[in-house]
């Protein structure tokens, strides 16, 4: 398996994959605040600069910016996945700009690297983990209209067979089932 993951949520779930021994690994984010802090090497970290603020729960900024760097993206995963993959997931958190608007194009990058080496069917071979947020989150207009569009274009793809598998992560019912528990931690 090889991660790519998207915003600061998306970037966590990588590590959290790295952690457990699935060194390919990369993340990507609008901002290097987030990056910074991932504690994965830096090889395995694309800021996609678009300016200081990043996204901004803007995700028409996100799609722009894997639009505008798809070509480095495609180039640091060759490098860092190597061509011994059967899958390559999509992580990211439902409801930011970067994570929410990157996602699909991400995908896309993830199928031309699996036609690159030598994958026969990338939808198959390509797959999304989803968290969605929680309902704290999610009472910002902004962040429910982001996770819902998300959600729902993933889903369409998924019918349609262009992706496989669809993985949403509840966070909402995860602090329900480990009350005081951290997302982080869990």
């Amino acid at each position: 398996y090889a991660w790519i993951g998207a915003g600061q949520c998306g970037g966590r779930l990588v590590k959290s994959f790295y952690d457990l021994g699935y060194k390919k690994a990369i993340a990507v984010n609008t901002t290097h605040h987030d990056l910074d802090l991932l504690d994965i090497p830096k090889s395995q970290k694309f800021n996609m600069n678009i300016g200081e603020k990043g996204a901004g729960k803007d995700m028409e900024r996100g799609k722009d910016a894997v639009q505008h760097y798809k070509q480095d993206i495609l180039h640091m995963a060759q490098q860092t996945f190597g061509r011994q993959v059967d899958h390559i997931m999509v992580c990211f958190g439902a409801g930011g700009g970067t994570g929410s608007g990157s996602a699909v194009g991400l995908v896309e990058i993830a199928k031309r690297y699996a036609r690159y080496i030598g994958l026969n069917s990338p939808n198959k071979n390509v797959g999304v983990i989803m968290t969605l947020p929680t309902v704290g989150e999610a009472s910002s207009p902004l962040v429910a209209e982001n996770a819902y569009k998300a959600a729902w274009e993933l889903s369409q793809m998924a019918t349609a067979g262009k992706i496989s598998p669809l993985i949403f992560v509840d966070k909402e019912k995860i602090t329900k089932m480990y009350p005081g528990i951290t997302v982080k931690q869990f």
